[in-house]
């Protein structure tokens, strides 16, 4: 049977292991919580990227529609027709 030093021995070497595997995930999760900020970082440049290439088309299409609106005005009537009110 076990005596009471093999449990002594058990009981530390389980506390030496619990301590190991505690300083584990707190590494882990150390670097967790850094790829994380660095992800976030990295999203967070890629759409401010992304929504200023957006706001540089949107303002292309605004000009090329304001030169077709000058066209069509300067030729004169084009048969096409504004389209009616929206009734709310």
């Amino acid at each position: 049977m076990f005596n009471t030093e093999h449990v002594n021995e058990f009981q530390a070497k389980l506390h030496e292991t619990f301590q190991t595997v505690q300083r584990m995930f707190e590494t882990l999760t150390n670097r967790a919580q850094a790829e994380l900020k660095v992800f976030l970082g990295q999203a967070q440049v890629s759409s401010k990227e992304q929504v200023a290439e957006l706001g540089k088309e949107l303002v292309r299409l605004g000009e090329r529609l304001q030169k077709m609106a000058r066209e069509t005005s300067t030729s004169g009537s084009s048969g096409v027709q504004p389209p009616a009110d929206p009734v709310n």
